[in-house]
């Protein structure tokens, strides 16, 4: 256990979608390679369950915060996979804190790594990052919409807006839009026609 004395937990909304999960597996392995001790949990009490059915499990975060103990973790390190500090990110902070008063001498340290977007400049590296990634084939004139993921609950909508602001002002054709809150597609479409857009890429702004 005395090797296993650090470690690292990855908490994400989760996803059910094979197709999406390579995604989760690909950041899971960044961690791995650089030598640390990687636990993956899923905030989806939903996204579990339907795992679970079809015979995968998945760790709730008290339960992986459970198994880091039992690996002799001291020193935990929690990484959130979410985008912004929204409605999943709360419930997260919860969790921990409820884990942590049940259990206060398990780790000597506990240390939480906010999400994606939480200061002006990791939104301009990530529109930077976004931008230099986009279809090579778009032609001009050709709108991008990026959606993400939102809520109605939280101030993680403000913060979308915000990114939605420092992408438009790289590229007046690059929109954000999210499929929950304030945010919506239909926010954008107004606009779109004023462009005279005539053809839109859609894009994931999502870890998933």
């Amino acid at each position: 256990a005395g090797q296993n004395k650090s470690g690292v937990l990855l908490v994400a909304f989760g996803t059910s979608v094979e197709s999406a999960m390579p995604a989760l597996k690909a950041i899971e392995q960044d961690y791995v390679e650089e030598g640390n001790f990687v636990i993956c949990a899923y905030t989806s009490d939903i996204i579990r369950k339907k795992l679970e059915k079809s015979g995968t499990k998945i760790f709730s975060v008290s339960a992986a915060m459970d198994e880091c103990a039992r690996n002799g973790i001291k020193e935990l390190r929690i990484q959130s996979l979410h985008v912004t500090s929204g409605e999943e990110f709360s419930q997260l902070e919860r969790m921990i804190t409820k884990n942590l008063v049940k259990y206060p001498d398990r780790f000597e340290h506990v240390f939480l790594g906010q999400p994606l977007l939480e200061s002006e400049q990791d939104m301009n590296e990530v529109a930077d990052a976004v931008l230099a990634d986009l279809n090579r084939d778009r032609k001009p004139g050709d709108a991008v919409v990026l959606m993400g993921h939102g809520n109605d609950r939280g101030h993680g909508d403000l913060v979308l807006s915000a990114a939605g602001t420092a992408f438009a002002a790289r590229d007046p054709l690059v929109f954000l839009a999210a499929v929950e809150g304030a945010n919506s597609f239909e926010k954008i479409l107004p606009e779109l026609k004023r462009k005279g857009v005539n053809r839109v890429w859609l894009q994931p702004f999502m870890i998933v």
